[in-house]
């Protein structure tokens, strides 16, 4: 097979997959909201004709007069790695027809250059190689989200079918080239309030006025909920060793058996309370998810990223353990819980502004207020240092 022929059988290939998943509604949207195009030309105005892309996928919200999103989709079959050229010539082509909402998809049966991976990162694109084995998702950028609401004055609080089009794109090609048995079911990208609003539904579930009493969470009685309500068990008894990078495993869960297991070692510690939530996270926001477990392995952790000042979410796996931290957060800590406590404590150091925030900028008063704040629980944290010490 010569290599014309080669490339466009791999285009072809991925047309298929990509025009099946979109008829199973894999994209994460309706497939009528999703139109898939080979070799449409899309407008320069630098060139004043069309430029011809590979493949394009159009997402329409209802009566719209042009598509909302436009995923560009280049395919490169290569016996070399994808050189630095080829990324920088996509990159014009799709600055000469990009809207806002424009994600550019290069997609390779072979490998990318360093410098090929360096472009397309500066850009926001994403790459995928792929293999008889499966893929390779070695770039993806997670920062644009459009909501699909036909009725655009819903609060944002209560749009519960928004959806982050970036995050729906990324799981629907990672699962593009996979076997049945390696891809990822039942992910739903939630948003912070969603989390939020279903951590509290539990809360209220479990006591009805737990949310005003702004007192810490029982954790033995909630566990005892659970068991009623749900049959969840927690083991504390079984020692879970080390993981792939000989770090100590502080807690997982078997969600078939419907168990919790905690490193014996942290329990009556301050780390046991938060890795418990988290597990009991997954329990409720990842029971229907269906994944190889030798798939979840194999992706990366999430890092911190500076530059846009949050954790990069890039994989399901990433996806997965935010979650379940977020929800961690919002069951020890519900949000309105923790504003009470601090206005009360407010009021009783004295601090008669801002009630239920606390500013860290350069405004002397709230530069003095932060001061005031690390003084006082700085000092309530020696004071209970020394009792314990006492105490034993």
């Amino acid at each position: 097979m010569n290599t014309v022929s080669k490339g466009d059988a791999f285009e072809e290939k991925s047309h298929q997959l990509i025009e099946s998943a979109i008829q199973k509604g894999e994209l994460g949207i309706l497939p009528s909201a999703a139109k898939l195009f080979k070799k449409k030309g899309y407008f320069s105005q630098k060139r004043g004709e069309n430029i011809i892309f590979d493949l394009t996928i159009e997402v329409w919200l209802p009566n719209a007069e042009t598509y909302a999103y436009l995923w560009i989709i280049e395919c490169k079959s290569y016996s070399s790695r994808v050189p630095v050229n080829d990324v920088e010539e996509f990159e014009s082509k799709i600055r000469q027809v990009a809207g806002l909402n424009v994600k550019g998809v290069l997609i390779t049966d072979s490998t990318f250059q360093s410098g090929a991976f360096s472009v397309a990162r500066a850009n926001g694109m994403m790459l995928i190689e792929t293999n008889a084995e499966g893929y390779n998702i070695v770039l993806q950028r997670i920062d644009r989200r459009i909501s699909l609401l036909p009725d655009v004055n819903t609060p944002r609080n209560e749009r519960s079918f928004e959806i982050d089009i970036t995050g729906k794109m990324q799981l629907f090609f990672l699962n593009l080239f996979v076997p049945d048995n390696e891809k990822v079911y039942g992910l739903q990208h939630l948003t912070p309030v969603r989390i939020q609003e279903l951590a509290n539904n539990l809360l209220i579930e479990y006591e009805p006025a737990e949310l005003q009493k702004c007192m810490p969470l029982d954790l033995d009685r909630f566990m005892d909920f659970l068991s009623k309500k749900f049959g969840l068990q927690l083991n504390t008894s079984t020692s879970l060793g080390l993981d792939v990078n000989f770090n100590r495993i502080l807690g997982n869960i078997d969600l078939e058996e419907k168990v919790i297991y905690i490193e014996p070692n942290i329990v009556d510690t301050p780390r046991f309370a938060f890795v418990l939530a988290h597990e009991i996270g997954h329990f409720i926001l990842h029971s229907n998810l269906k994944i190889n477990q030798q798939t979840y392995q194999n992706f990366e952790d999430s890092s911190f990223d500076t530059s846009i000042g949050r954790y990069r979410l890039v994989n399901p796996k990433q996806w997965i353990e935010w979650q379940a931290n977020v929800f961690a957060s919002m069951l020890l800590m519900p949000e309105n819980s923790i504003r009470v406590r601090l206005i009360s404590y407010q009021m009783h150091i004295g601090i008669n502004h801002n009630r239920g925030f606390i500013f860290r900028d350069n405004q002397p008063v709230n530069r003095r207020d932060y001061a005031t704040y690390c003084y006082v629980f700085s000092a309530l944290f020696w004071r209970k240092q020394k009792l314990n010490n006492l105490s034993s």
